[in-house]
């Protein structure tokens, strides 16, 4: 026998999913770990929410990092009291620091997703202009 049972496969696998969380949306793996033995279901989609919003707004230049870094500070406090009540203690300035640089790793992800987007649709433009025989700049 290898010495590997079916739970150490179930606990490799969950780890595996927690991986592709964190990588596809570091403010959503943060949350289920801060959230997680809570029953507060819709605070964690609700605190999702506003922090893509912030992230949204930080990679647009809408705020800069210090609005941000104060609106995330807020909704740390909030969070951090809500999580007390609920019997899990998290710092609210560690929650706030972990928080925003999730919020900024999103924020990343974001311009470069929108990059992606203005480069596919450039691409297919100039693909439909070549078509019909026209030319456009050097490239």
């Amino acid at each position: 026998m290898s010495g590997y049972s079916r739970a150490d496969s179930q606990v490799d696998f969950l780890r595996s999913v927690q991986e592709v969380v964190r990588a596809a949306d570091p403010v959503l793996a943060l949350l289920n770990e801060v959230f997680a033995g809570t029953a507060l279901y819709s605070e964690k989609l609700e605190l999702w929410s506003i922090a893509k919003d912030i992230a949204r707004s930080l990679a647009y230049g809408d705020i800069t990092e210090v609005e941000a870094r104060s609106m995330v500070e807020e909704v740390a406090a909030v969070t951090a009291a809500r999580l007390q009540s609920e019997g899990k203690s998290v710092p609210p300035d560690v929650l706030a620091e972990r928080l925003f640089e999730a919020i900024k790793e999103a924020s990343v992800k974001s311009v470069a997703e929108l990059r992606a987007r203005m480069f596919e649709r450039i691409v297919k433009s100039r693909m439909r202009a070549r078509e019909r025989g026209e030319t456009l700049g050097i490239l």
